[in-house]
């Protein structure tokens, strides 16, 4: 699947991107705004991390925004994306908050078992090594 999503991406106009080797994460190396990436097209400009997040899940449910579960802002890396709500978001952007999600749910949204199939990303987000395909 990750290959095809960074053809579409690709196609999209969103990269350059560089994949990081330890986390996954797929950073873009364009222009960021906040830390954020964002590509200018047409009359307006675009989050890139929504552009995957709607070319692999769908439109993103009222009322949600797309928020990154690695807590890394250019990263656009469609298993590192979440809708939530705004205030969930920046509840998690939280460390202790998300320390005490972590003992309430010892598992990431596909069901696998955090630990030992988890890493922590420097800004304190968690990753799911078994959803990124590795084994």
């Amino acid at each position: 699947m990750a290959d095809q999503v960074r053809l579409r991406l690709e196609d999209l106009g969103i990269l350059p991107a560089e994949e990081d080797p330890v986390w996954g994460c797929w950073l873009y190396k364009g222009k960021l705004h906040n830390g954020y990436a964002r590509i200018y097209r047409g009359d307006g400009s675009e989050w890139v991390h929504r552009i995957a997040y709607v070319q692999v899940y769908g439109p993103v449910p009222d009322g949600k925004e797309v928020g990154h579960e690695c807590r890394r802002r250019n990263c656009f890396r469609p298993e590192h994306l979440v809708a939530e709500t705004k205030r969930e978001n920046i509840r998690n952007r939280s460390w202790a908050s998300r320390c005490r999600q972590a003992h309430r749910n010892p598992r990431c949204r596909a069901g696998h078992d955090h630990n030992p199939f988890s890493r922590l990303t420097p800004e304190g987000g968690r990753v799911c090594l078994r959803c990124m395909g590795w084994k």
